[in-house]
This record gives C-alpha cells, structure tokens and sequence, in this order.
C-alpha cells in the first residue's frame, strides 16, 4: 500500500479539500459584499431607511447636505459639503439629547465646543463639527448612523451615548437565557458569511433580520414616557435590565469594530449624571413585602423626612436607615439619605447614597453605573481612547458629588458644563494623536482657548437661557417631576411672554397643587397667547384646563358652560365627559354625573392612562366597586407586578 493509499492520508485529503472548498466559498461570498450576522444588531432590528441628511438640489457644483426634513424633530438643522474643503478636519459626534445640545440648541453643544477649542490652539486649520446627537437615541440608534455618516468623508468619531437606553422596549427574554458556551459558538458562527447566507435561506428572512426574539423599531423614537400611562409603564425587571446592560456593551463594541473596518478613529466617552440636584423619577418597594412591614417601614421613612426638613440630620439618617433595614431598594429613601448625610458633611456615604439612587430608580433616565464601567473596560481592552467626563465632573463637583453645579436637569449639562466636556474629549483626542494639533500645543493653549469660550457664555441672550429653561420644564413636565417643572418653568416665564405652553403647563401644575386660582389666572393669560402662539394651539387643553380649575374652585356651573362652549367646538372627548360629571356631581345632579361617568368609561375603552382619574371620579360619588375594578383594570394594563398591594395603597390614599 502506497502512502497516499492510506485510510488516514485519504481521510486528510478529503477534508483539506472541504475546507478548501469552504474557505473559497467564504472569500467569494466576503468579494461579493456578503455582512455576516456578527454585524448585526442580535437584539434590535430596524424597518425604513431614512437617511439623516440629503444633498440640497440648489447647492451647486459641489453637493450640500441638509438635514433632511424627516429628521428635523430629532436633530439640529445643520449642513456641510461634500467633498469637503482643503484643510477641512470633519468630527462627528454621537449620541442624545446632551450631544444634541439640549436644553439648548448646537450654537452651545459640545461637539459645536470641541471645533471651536480646536481652532482656537489651531487658527490656520478649518474644524468642522456634524452633530449627529438625536434626541432620545440610544446606542443601537447611534450605532445605525454611524455606518450611514462614514460616508461623509469623517476625520473623528466621537461617542457620548448611554442616558437613553431604557427609554424604548425591547425584548432579551430567551436571548439572555443562553449558556455562555452556547453564545460564543454563535459568536464564532456569526462571523463566517457562509453560515450567515444558510441562516438566512433556512429562516426565510430577507435583509438578515430574524423575526424571533429580534425587536424591530421604526425610524421614530417612541419612549416609554410618551405613551399613555407614561411613567406606570415602569417597574422593577431584573431581567430587562441585564439584556439593557448586556446590549449597550455589544453597541460600543461593535462601534469599534465597525470603526476600525470604516477607518475612523473613535473617542468614547462616559457620561456623568446630576446625582444630589433631582430625585428619583420612581421609586418602587422590593416585592414580597407583607403590609405589616410597609407600615412599618413607612413609619421610619415619614419619621426621617420630617427629622430631615427640621434639620435634625442624624435623627433623619437613623431613622431611614431603620427604614433600609426593611427595604434598602426604595429610591427616594436612598437619596434623602444622601441628603442627610450631605449634610452631615459625610461626602464619600452621601455619594454612595446618591449613586444607590439613581441605580434604584425605577425610570433610568440617568446611564448606570455599569454602563460608564463598560465604557471604561472596552476602551482599555480595544485601545479607544476614553474621555472620562464622568470623572472629570466628579473632580469639579462639591464632595466629588455631581448637581446643579454642573447640570440643568438630571442629566443635561449647563452651558459650562458642555465646554467642560468639549475639553475633556479635546484632551483625549489629542494625547492619542487622533487630531492635527501637536500634543505639546495643547498645554499651551488650553487656558486661554477655555476662557475665551467661558467669556463667551456671557454673551449668550438671556432669552436663550430661558428658552432653556422652558425645554427643561418640558423635560420634568412628561417624566411627572412637578416640583422641578414648576422651578424652571417660572424662570422661562420671567423671560419669555410670548408662548402660551409656558402659563399653561404652569396652571397645570397648580392644578395638582390645589391652587386653583392661580391655575386660572395662569390660563387666562394663556388663553390670551394661545392664537399667536408660534408651538401649537393649545385652546381646547386650556378650555378642559378652565374647566377643571373652575370645579376645584368651587364654580361647576361655570365649568359646565366652559365645557358647553368647548363641545360646541367639537372638543367633548372622554376627559371632557369625565369634568362634565365631576361638575354635575358637584350641583348635586347625581343621576346625570353617573350617565356622563358611564358615557366617559365607554369613551375611553382600550385608554389605559385615562383610567385611574375615571376610577378617582367614581369614588368621589361613592361608587366604590366600580373604582376599584377600574383601578384594578389599570394596573393589569400597566404591568403592575402587585396589583393587590398597589391597589390597596391606591384606596388608602383615597381616603
């Protein structure tokens, strides 16, 4: 027998040829622009195309890009050339609403304050800044434009992404459910476009999109906190979260794979939050607790806030902590232990107090910890430089705890804030050598540039900074903050007489305060604005507004003719039934306020936000059972994982 006459050397041919065979068949496929499954979103899928910017039909010779119209509700109107001019130096930055600028516009954004720092230590070079930051994106948002935004000739990435990601649903249940051994086979598999092309014709799925466990968004964000029911749409899931954490770590890694394959270099950065200035936006009990615990945590917890605002620092701290013996998971109580401790100069405890806060909270409208720890460990594995703005507020902040300092809300920064993170990405771009301007320049320019762009915040318009204020009240406004809105909307409103929104959502706020006739001087100057108004029209709101502010003021038959003008307008919708019947009741009509409580149930089937006032009006007239299958109705929709307890809670407080 001849050596190649061998079973085994036959056996070994044989393969070799496969894998010979196999590897062609990968190259010709890789040739022929086959992306393997590794590049896409495992999580997350997207229908419709629509592009950030498109070419201006008038721009002429050399192309201008436009913000295209589509996207105008989400990103600042900006353009640039294409190609672009000699010595141009093209950063794009990434990212939300701080990237965009908010509350503000680009003129004061960071990636505006990055180009500017830059031309100023390097006059004879153009820096030109694309603000790619779209309000309410999330990195799988971010992700998706910076493939489309290569191929617009970019010099420098850069990435602040991280404070929106629980903002939208998606759906990990059976993803994270995987052996780690089982996902790094499919990682492996995922690489190889052979596998990638059988996967797809197996599954019947055209674009590469499986319809499983994939969630598959529009172009549109639609946050949670739009929808109705807004912030009870929230609870505690566990589960939920670790899928949030799980994907945010794969966005930033794909970035810089997806990065490194485009050839743009990339900064990531990590993002600091407003810890001691905003409460937590929902607080929610551990589950399982009997209502004789409640109680008594409840006791320590009321004994701590009323300690708390006499001053009584440390009766405050014992008493919560009695409290977070019970339930340590609570939010609020976490912060108002921060508060205490704050106060009793007890920095490191009250920031860690802080810091359990915002970790608590039930809407994480701020990036957790676990997010900037992702930042900070893929940058060290993958070489990316990372500038650490969430470090740097530390450092600049009272006791190294980060608030109104630093921030306008819970989260965006101040005007001075966002140079302070245009410097922070300026210096890491530059000692990694990712801009022209040489490393031992930059020392020496950076104070003067930095002052010069402080003294420009003078400057800034007063209505400006107030228009500023208006979009934070806006902010605090949908999350349900009603303190926090009613501060910067009053600060909007010393400036800015010209936007009926302002006294209206001021009057709302009064509303929920019991103060009605303040609601109702607010809405008459509201009303009074409301046709010139250059946002929307508000007349029907503020009618139903009226309407409710006359009822609790104690004038229902003023508040029936409120409405009867109202309806003759064609606005008599299920919250207008549901005033009519709250006025009704008020006259002692009783008969017609249930017809209108019954014609307003009907209204508004299938309205699960509607739903818990409907159930308040009704126990208001004493109609007990039928408020509490309301109530009970609405904390089903709403996902409530203890509607027993949640609804015993509800008619405690009812009465």
């Amino acid at each position: 027998m001849t050596f190649f006459q061998r079973p085994w050397v036959r056996r070994l041919a044989a393969a070799t040829v496969g894998l010979a065979a196999i590897l062609a068949v990968e190259g010709g496929l890789r040739l022929s622009g086959v992306a393997p499954l590794a590049g896409e979103d495992r999580f997350v899928g997207f229908e419709g195309t629509l592009p950030l910017f498109e070419p201006d039909p008038a721009s002429g010779n050399s192309t201008t890009y436009r913000l295209a119209a589509a996207k105008q509700e989400f990103f600042n109107p900006q353009s640039f050339r294409m190609p672009k001019g000699e010595g141009v130096f093209r950063i794009v930055s990434f990212g939300g609403s701080t990237t965009y600028g908010h509350p503000y516009l680009d003129h004061t954004s960071f990636p505006r304050a990055v180009a500017r720092l830059l031309g100023l230590c390097d006059p004879g070079r153009t820096y030109e800044s694309v603000n790619a930051g779209g309000i309410s994106y999330a990195s799988y948002r971010v992700r998706r434009l910076m493939g489309e935004l290569s191929a617009f000739d970019p010099d420098l990435y850069v990435v602040f992404s991280g404070h929106n990601e629980f903002l939208e649903r998606r759906t990990f249940e059976g993803l994270l459910e995987e052996p780690p051994a089982l996902r790094g086979v499919r990682r492996q598999l995922h690489s190889w476009r052979l596998y990638t092309l059988l996967y797809r014709l197996l599954t019947g799925v055209a674009g590469g999109r499986g319809k499983g466990r994939t969630t598959i968004l529009g172009d549109r964000v639609m946050p949670v906190l739009e929808q109705v029911g807004g912030p009870e749409l929230y609870h505690r899931d566990e589960t939920f979260r670790e899928g949030v954490i799980l994907q945010y770590r794969r966005n930033l890694e794909a970035m810089v794979r997806d990065c490194r394959e485009m050839g743009v270099p990339l900064v990531l950065c990590t993002l600091p939050s407003n810890l001691s200035g905003v409460r937590p936006f929902k607080s929610a009990h551990s589950p399982g607790l009997s209502r004789a615990r409640l109680a008594l945590w409840q006791e320590g917890f009321d004994e701590g806030e009323r300690a708390l605002g006499e001053g009584r620092y440390r009766d405050a701290l014992v008493a919560f902590d009695r409290a977070a013996a019970i339930d340590e998971h609570f939010a609020l109580l976490q912060f108002l232990r921060g508060r205490a401790l704050e106060a009793l100069g007890e920095s490191a405890q009250a920031g860690a107090a802080y810091t359990r806060a915002k970790e608590e909270d039930i809407i994480p409208l701020r990036a957790l910890d676990a997010f900037n720890a992702a930042v900070r460990e893929v940058g060290r594995r993958e070489g990316v430089p990372v500038a650490d703005v969430e470090a740097r507020f530390r450092e600049l902040s009272p006791g190294g705890i980060p608030g109104a300092n630093l921030f306008e809300d819970h989260v965006h920064p101040t005007l001075f804030g966002q140079i302070l993170i245009a410097r922070e990405i300026v210096a890491t771009a530059v000692a990694a050598g990712l801009v022209p301007l040489a490393e031992d320049a930059w020392p020496q320019c950076r104070e003067p540039a930095v002052l010069a762009m402080e003294a420009g915040l003078e400057q800034v318009p007063r209505r400006y900074r107030a228009m500023g204020q208006w979009v934070v009240g806006r902010t605090y406004l949908w999350a349900g903050r009603y303190d926090e809105a009613r501060a910067a909307l009053t600060k909007a409103w010393e400036v800015v007489h010209d936007i009926a929104e302002i006294p209206y959502f001021l009057a709302r706020i009064e509303l929920t305060r019991s103060n009605p006739r303040e609601a109702l001087a607010l809405l008459s100057t509201a009303r009074q604005l409301a046709p010139a108004d250059p946002v929307w029209d508000l007349t029907p709101e503020i009618s139903l507004a009226t309407a409710l502010g006359l009822v609790l003021a104690g004038e229902p038959a003023a508040a029936l003719i409120e409405l009867d003008d109202l309806r003759a307008g064609g606005g008599d919708g299920a919250d207008a039934l549901l005033l009519r019947a709250k006025a009704l009741h008020a006259l002692g009509r009783e008969e017609e306020a249930r017809r209108r409580l019954g014609e307003a149930r009907q209204m508004a089937r299938g309205i699960s936000g509607f739903l818990p006032e409907l159930a308040r009006a009704y126990w208001s007239i004493g109609e007990r059972a039928p408020a509490r299958e309301l109530y009970r109705e609405y904390l089903e929709r709403t996902g409530n994982p203890d509607p027993d307890g949640a609804l015993w809670r509800w008619e405690g407080d009812q009465d």
